[in-house]
């Protein structure tokens, strides 16, 4: 659902590697960020700044960027079933 919410076809969340590929495309409006994962220690941190991305392109505030990464399943479930809209995709969105 987050995906769809996200203007991207939700078969794409199916295909394993693909889905984080897009994933990030949601997020850092750049997949190719998604090859930081794969690198001991600065995965964490890019895991945690992707969360903290995801809650801003939803126009969710901080308190949901703590519940995302604390109870993530929780918090996932939340957005992907709310009212929420994906407003991502302008210029100066940086952390």
């Amino acid at each position: 659902m987050i995906f769809e919410k996200a203007a991207e076809p939700g078969w794409k969340s199916l295909i394993p590697i693909y889905n984080l590929y897009i994933f990030f495309k949601i997020t850092w409006l750049n997949g190719w960020y998604f090859l930081l994962m794969f690198i001991p220690i600065v995965n964490l941190i890019v895991g945690v700044v992707t969360t903290m991305k995801l809650a801003k392109v939803f126009d969710k505030g901080n308190w949901f960027t703590v519940g995302l990464i604390l109870l993530g399943p929780i918090f996932f479930l939340i957005l992907a079933f709310d009212k929420s809209r994906y407003i991502g995709g302008f210029g100066n969105f940086h952390y």
